[in-house]
């Protein structure tokens, strides 16, 4: 066909990494040696440009090379200029060692804002000990990280920040931060003592924004077929769904390697992809939905168990996180999960159902904030469920607690708020407190519950496997819970042994769980009726007043004054939030001045 739309048609392909180019051309217009000489003109031009590239003294980079990161050709000339002192650039075997550039997320930008203010302390470091029992290739267990580092462009962050911008920088080659030991030699109490050693250095370094990467391994032989993993990494880069994401990536890269399995499948869209969709998203909308969220909150809502410190004193425990936890009984998971199943309710709604409920008892109101975390993946983002990076976000909760109300028809109006805050869980928590009206520096919130469903990959048949036996993480909140559901479900707290002592944590683990036991054994009880207190914490507490009235105070004792005599404010808040019951009173009216002799406790109990 000599009728062709073009003069002149060049196609060109790489292949075994050699360009080459097709030339087809209209003979009636061009002769072959022309063709021939312009083809080999726009080789020689290719060649000097490849050259040009590759002269260290050349930047190679333009605005359209990193289009996400929004800089001019000025801003990141200076940027390059400052990176070319970094270790990752002076280390790379390439000449062009950054990959790609764009903004950090709000919610990154808030955690290193925080984990700078608690320099020292690893507040987001996170350190996981995996136990792996095989005789380990560790050659081919190096070379499969590499190929997850390869796969997950967030495993080859750092982060920058410009005068205008804070970004995250995508390095083109990164080696992997694998250490290996050898503890063989030791006893058993001299390797724990190793990895207490070596867990407290690698909090104590941290990490620092420009650091790549943001993660490092210890691969520790602790026996002729066993190892300990110990896998550190700062918030900013992974959550907990990315961390079970890669050791799938990991076991299944292994597996190809030793000969015993296939390589992990299909592409996996990257983390800009998902900053991309973040930065189309309309904050105007976000802004009116938490105004009208948030609108009357005046202050956080007060945990009022907290201890009490003299002022200018240094409380016991200063500076210290304690963690304690809870296993549910087998009986009040299963019930909890059959609430569930029952009445269309997810464990999550109803566990922060809970959770609200103990903080309205304590604070004696029927109005609560408090933290949850969002899982932060958007469904309309295809492949987001596979996608490795930080999505999570932290937001408050306001949650009313109406007391005539039944607990399902409560639980179904929260699932339904959950799911509208769903739509504007990409708001920056910093946003919202300032959108919330309460002065700047004052908290949203004072306690931080998260309930943790990501998917584990196990493969009971794949030659590596991955036993998680701690994980450790410092938050920056004064009290933050943790639900998970291994089997039965397990509560843990972490919390500031400065304000909270370590009884009163147990005693809230155990009016968490009774809270529990009560919603799932009668979800239709009416909210009024679920108490906060343990029948021997009731019968212990109304004993303690009967004696002491007996003794010389006579029938006219009030309980009111014994509890604001009380030592402590926990013992104040318990014996105003049994008052509260017995008498039959809603959190919001107030401790009834009665007299200990009047009421008669649910059990019975005369005193």
């Amino acid at each position: 066909d000599n009728h062709r739309p073009y003069l002149i048609d060049i196609v060109s392909h790489i292949h075994n990494g050699r360009l080459h180019m097709q030339w087809t051309y209209d003979s009636d217009t061009h002769t072959t040696h022309t063709i021939q000489q312009v083809a080999e003109n726009t080789l020689d031009t290719l060649r000097q440009l490849a050259a040009q590239a590759g002269r260290p003294d050349v930047q190679g980079y333009s605005p359209s090379d990193l289009p996400l990161s929004g800089l001019t050709q000025q801003e990141l000339d200076a940027l390059v200029e400052q990176l070319r002192r970094l270790p990752a650039w002076r280390a790379s075997s390439r000449p062009r060692p950054l990959e790609d550039c764009y903004p950090q997320t709000p919610i990154q930008r808030g955690l290193w804002f925080q984990s700078r203010f608690a320099q020292g302390e690893g507040v987001y470091h996170v350190q996981m000990v995996h136990g792996i029992e095989l005789d380990l290739d560790v050659a081919a267990f190096r070379h499969s990280w590499a190929e997850v580092m390869r796969r997950h462009p967030i495993l080859r962050t750092g982060f920058w920040e410009t005068e205008n911008q804070a970004l995250q920088l995508v390095w083109a080659d990164v080696p992997v931060p694998l250490e290996e030991q050898d503890w063989r030699s030791g006893t058993p109490e001299q390797q724990r003592e190793w990895l207490e050693t070596y867990l407290g250095k690698d909090r104590t370094q941290g990490f620092a924004p420009e650091d790549v990467p943001q993660w490092r391994l210890l691969l520790a032989r602790t026996g002729d077929a066993q190892y300990r993993l110990v896998w550190s990494a700062h918030h900013t880069v992974l959550d907990g769904w990315s961390l079970s994401l890669i050791l799938g990536d990991v076991v299944r890269g292994y597996e190809a390697l030793t000969g015993s399995g296939q390589p992990p499948a299909a592409r996996i869209r990257p983390y800009r992809d998902y900053v991309t969709w973040l930065k189309r998203q309309d904050m105007g909308q976000a802004e009116e939905y938490w105004r009208t969220a948030l609108q009357g909150v005046e202050q956080a809502t007060p945990l009022s168990v907290e201890r009490d410190v003299a002022p200018g004193a240094l409380p016991a425990g200063a500076g210290e996180q304690g963690e304690l936890g809870i296993d549910f009984s087998e009986e009040d998971t299963r019930r909890l999960h059959e609430l569930c199943q029952a009445h269309r309710l997810t464990l999550n709604t109803v566990l922060q159902g809970c959770w609200a409920l103990l903080l309205s008892r304590y604070a004696r109101t029927d109005d609560v904030v408090f933290g949850t975390v969002t899982s932060g993946r958007p469904l309309e983002v295809e492949g987001v469920e596979r996608m490795v990076g930080l999505f999570i976000n932290t937001l408050p909760l306001r949650v009313r607690v109406p007391e005539g109300s039944t607990a399902l028809d409560w639980l179904h109006g929260l699932q339904e708020q959950n799911v509208q805050m769903r739509q504007y869980e990409y708001s920056p928590l910093g946003q919202v407190q300032h959108w919330s009206g309460l002065p700047s520096g004052a908290p949203l919130f004072e306690s931080l519950f998260v309930f943790e469903n990501y998917p584990v990959e196990r493969d009971e048949g794949a030659a590596l496997h991955f036993e998680l036996l701690r994980s450790e993480e410092r938050i920056n909140y004064a009290l933050g819970a943790v639900a998970t559901v291994p089997d039965r479900i397990h509560l843990d707290v972490q919390y500031n042994r400065g304000r909270f002592a370590d009884e009163t944590v147990q005693r809230l683990l155990r009016h968490f769980t009774g809270i529990c036991a009560q919603v799932a054994r009668d979800p239709r009880a009416r909210l009024s009726e679920i108490t906060v207190l343990t029948e021997e914490e009731r019968r212990q507490i109304l004993h303690q007043g009967n004696a002491t009235a007996t003794q010389g105070v006579g029938e006219d004792f009030d309980l009111l004054a014994f509890a604001a005599e009380a030592e402590n404010s926990e013992d104040r808040a318990l014996l105003e939030q049994l008052l509260a019951e017995v008498a039959g009173a809603s959190p919001d009216d107030g401790p009834p001045q009665t007299p200990a002799s009047a009421p008669t406790t649910e059990t019975g109990d005369p005193s």
